[in-house]
């Protein structure tokens, strides 16, 4: 979904960029009212610093939820390897990646892990 969002955005700066660069070129090319000209120009770098900045933060949503992904998969990996069967809390199992969890009165769990990232389920 994100990566559609991204795609979608990309598309949109290249687009405003293009209508942009034409402006200036009929600019340079020919008489226009410079008032509109500089109103038209102004709606280009408004809807381009916009799609920018959702960009950046789509990029970094992404990043932040790629981090927690690598998080858990090595966290799994972790469980996997246990040979026993987990009946209680075990600290040597926790203690390497999982600073805490608290159980919401949903009985939803968070856990936070010492990198600082948090995941609920």
């Amino acid at each position: 979904m994100i990566d559609k969002e991204i795609a979608e955005l990309e598309r949109e700066v290249e687009v405003v960029e293009g209508l942009a660069r034409q402006a200036i070129q009929t600019n340079a090319r020919e008489v226009i009212d410079q008032s509109e000209w500089a109103e038209r120009n102004g709606k280009y770098l408004s809807r381009h610093a916009e799609a920018t900045k959702q960009l950046e933060a789509l990029d970094k949503l992404k990043s932040e939820r790629l981090g927690k992904s690598k998080v858990l998969e090595v966290f799994i990996r972790d469980i996997k390897k246990q040979t026993t069967v987990i009946t209680e809390w075990d600290e040597s199992l926790w203690a390497a990646t999982v600073e805490s969890v608290t159980v919401g009165v949903d009985g939803k769990l968070t856990f936070k892990f010492k990198n600082g990232s948090e995941v609920t389920v």
